[in-house]
């Protein structure tokens, strides 16, 4: 994935939010604690206070957020016997509605498999709440 770090550079918070908090849900080329998109947002190291701040502001009741949260949004290098990387990411936005196009690859010991969205959030006070999503599902049972 290449990132498009003037574009980055434009977003507001709100989605600069959105991408900290797909950041910590798939890896962007991530390398010990570092990883391409969160560095890109100009949060430092994955699972920096900036990152996690982000997301318990913008996502406060999300069963997602939450566990990120608790793992400091820790992704296996890329690389790893198991990891994940984002082969694509778009956050578009459509006023109330956000919508988050991704293409995200996961590796598992020599298993490939593609996770893709849309996913979409609703936005209302300042805070996301997710409308339909496809990755880390099995948390929002």
């Amino acid at each position: 994935m290449e990132i498009d770090s003037i574009e980055i550079s434009k977003l507001p918070k709100h989605l600069k939010a959105v991408a900290a908090f797909y950041a910590a849900m798939g890896g962007t080329n991530c390398t010990n604690e570092t990883c391409e998109l969160t560095t890109a947002l100009g949060l430092g190291n994955q699972g920096s206070q900036s990152q996690i701040d982000l997301i318990k502001t913008y996502f406060p009741n999300d069963k997602v957020a939450e566990t990120l949260i608790k793992q400091d949004c820790y992704l296996r290098p890329s690389g790893a016997s198991a990891f994940s990387d984002f082969e694509f990411l778009n956050i578009i936005d459509l006023g109330q509605i956000v919508k988050v196009e991704y293409t995200l690859m996961t590796y598992d010991h020599g298993e490939v498999k593609y996770i893709k969205g849309p996913d979409y959030y609703s936005y209302n006070q300042n805070v996301f709440a997710k409308t339909k999503r496809n990755l880390w599902k099995h948390l929002d049972r």
